[in-house]
């Protein structure tokens, strides 16, 4: 596999257009630059990319469109930039997810429904934005390999019951910092 990494360089403005030759490429990892402004549709034809880092980029607007085409895509991490709208319900029906990054952007409204569907997801960070709506926290436990999930630091509402604590034993990390229980039940 072809890797790509410019980590904590100085590289500033938009991602060529010309980056879409890499199609062989897996892995693209150019966190911690200066790549404000647009995200390039021209990633969505890396066909192979399995790992997408643009973390700490100051990036703008939605959750870039390309990624809906990345079906071997299994890590995304765009923390740490300036990321606004919704969570597009698409993004977590991606067949190769495994680890999403969102943490620290200005997402808002609700987590879509079909975040509770990925069967292979092991790592969801959503906490420091603006996301608000209800979360079925027991629906998000039992996803088989979940073992990390962050939902700090928004203004969700958690629906707990019962199942919950036959769940628990398999997480790592677990942040619901700042978020407020509709109802918390126990048997």
């Amino acid at each position: 596999p072809a890797n790509l990494y410019f980590l904590y360089n100085s590289f500033s403005g938009q991602i060529p257009v010309s980056i879409s030759n890499l199609a062989k490429f897996t892995h693209l990892f150019l966190s911690n630059n200066n790549l404000n402004g647009q995200k390039p549709d021209s990633i969505g034809n890396m066909s192979q990319l399995a790992f997408l880092d643009l973390s700490g980029n100051q990036l703008l607007g939605p959750i870039p469109l390309y990624a809906i085409g990345l079906s071997r895509l299994a890590y995304l991490d765009l923390k740490n930039n300036s990321l606004n709208g919704t969570i597009p319900s698409w993004l977590f029906t991606l067949p190769s997810l495994v680890s999403i990054e969102l943490r620290d952007n200005k997402l808002q409204g609700q987590i879509p429904g079909s975040v509770y569907e990925p069967v292979n997801l092991t790592h969801l960070s959503l906490s420091s934005n603006n996301l608000g709506g209800i979360v079925e926290l027991d629906k998000l436990l039992t996803l088989k390999y979940l073992s990390h999930l962050d939902l700090s630091h928004n203004g969700l509402l958690l629906s707990i019951n019962n199942s919950v604590n036959s769940t628990m034993p398999k997480f790592h990390t677990i942040g619901l910092a700042s978020c407020n229980s509709s109802e918390f039940q126990t048997s």
